[in-house]
């Protein structure tokens, strides 16, 4: 194997990202931007909202992603000013409406916030998701009856939406179980991504009702959401203490323990999860994932087709499937599981610049080039496609194209010390001939 071709089977999986181009058009901005937003790269998102407006001032579509973006800053106002300005272009812009009423909900503006979604559901009657806010508002107001009625015509529009039964329950009994009350307000705050409200509403819940295992796991579930997973990983335990047999707290805490690298833990609380609900597909997954991150890629594998088995739409599986395939250099099953991932979701850029990989250690540099370049076409911004894309036009004597494509991918990754080493060792090839 070539010294090119090792420096692209070192390449890290890197996370899809888009990056603003100077030609493109307002459409092309705006979708750049809810790559951007779906990433939660908010400022980035913001920054391509922002150039789409500039050459369509009228383009009400990405004010009001714009506005989801500054939501996702935290900058409530900006959101607010900007779901406003789609308004004004758009009046019949539901989602405006129903984004606009989260956000003074965020900001404690109840009656604002009703009034907001009362006009999404004027737009769209059968919108059950608004109900359910509107009567979450409604309730924190005190307006029981109103909120109750909310909650039940949303329920109706959606009979098996767990959440939505709570909050009718909750709303049914009038406040006689305090506790179920404070639980039902801190998910409905959770749901908002008002975690420390959450927190404090799930405490209350825990405090009047003592042994409430279901507070312990949703509090959990908001420490996590707050990235603070030592504080997670103690109120899943609480929970598991109560109720042994919680399965989304194994699986829950399995996360939390995965992501503070704890990964023997983690795959523990999988598989207890699995002995709990052995149809549990996500379980396989997240379990698959801590085998991978362990390097045993046989049980990950199985992991993976376990998973598949019960759901056979599992794109994501699939690709990651592709890359446990790809670590073992069994080539084929790699090329063969990227492909169905992208017949399942032809706009999965991960699975190109993986199949990529593995056709440029087949040696099909032509297949390998491809399938990078039509991940770029799928993510402009997806920096390691460019620094693969790269590696390869130089493994086939172009040395000027790979090093262009490794800049690239160096100025969307400039701390990237992979790329680094790429561009230099193509600027020395090219210096030395």
């Amino acid at each position: 194997m070539s010294r090119v071709v090792c420096l692209l089977a070192l390449l890290a999986i890197a996370a899809c990202a888009l990056v603003p181009n100077q030609s493109i058009r307002p459409e092309d901005w705006n979708q750049q931007g809810v790559s951007f937003l779906e990433a939660r790269q908010y400022d980035e998102a913001i920054g391509a909202f922002s150039a789409a407006l500039e050459l369509n001032p009228q383009y009400s579509e990405a004010y009001r992603s714009r506005g989801l973006a500054w939501a996702g800053k935290g900058d409530l106002d900006k959101a607010i000013s900007d779901y406003t300005e789609a308004l004004a272009i758009n009046p019949r812009d539901e989602q405006a409406y129903k984004n606009r009423g989260l956000a003074w909900a965020r900001k404690g503006d109840l009656d604002k916030a009703i009034s907001d979604y009362s006009k999404a559901l004027e737009l769209n009657p059968k919108e059950g998701q608004v109900y359910y806010y509107r009567a979450a508002a409604q309730a924190e107001k005190g307006d029981l009856e109103r909120g109750f009625a909310d909650g039940e015509k949303a329920l109706s529009l959606e009979p098996n939406n767990r959440t939505y039964e709570g909050l009718v329950a909750s709303l049914q009994a009038k406040i006689a179980n305090r506790g179920e009350e404070r639980f039902q307000r801190g998910v409905s705050l959770m749901n908002s991504g008002r975690y420390n409200e959450a927190i404090k509403a799930f405490s209350e819940a825990i405090e009047l009702k003592p042994g409430y295992a279901q507070a312990y796991l949703n509090r959990g579930l908001a420490w996590s959401g707050k990235g603070d997973l030592d504080k997670a990983i103690s109120d899943y335990t609480q929970a598991l203490e109560i109720n042994p047999r919680d399965g989304q707290a194994y699986r829950s805490r399995g996360l939390a323990y995965r992501k503070k690298g704890r990964i023997d833990q983690a795959i523990t609380d999988f598989t207890e999860a699995l002995k709990l609900n052995p149809k549990d597909s996500q379980a396989y997954s997240n379990r698959a994932v801590a085998w991978t991150e362990k390097g045993e890629f046989d049980r990950a594998i199985a992991d993976y087709s376990d998973a598949l088995e019960l759901n056979p739409r599992d794109a994501r599986a699939y690709t990651n499937r592709g890359f446990a395939w790809l670590k073992k250099e069994d080539l084929d099953l790699a090329i063969s599981d990227f492909t169905k991932a992208i017949e399942i979701n032809p706009r999965t850029a991960q699975a190109y610049n993986n199949r990529g990989i593995a056709w440029a250690q087949k040696g099909d540099l032509d297949q390998a080039i491809s399938d990078f370049t039509m991940a770029l076409e799928i993510s402009p911004g997806y920096a390691q496609a460019y620094s693969n894309r790269g590696v390869t036009w130089a493994e086939k004597g172009e040395l000027e194209s790979g090093l262009a494509d490794a800049k690239k991918a160096l100025s969307l990754e400039p701390k990237n010390k992979s790329y680094q080493s790429i561009v230099a060792f193509l600027e020395e090839q090219i210096s030395s001939q």
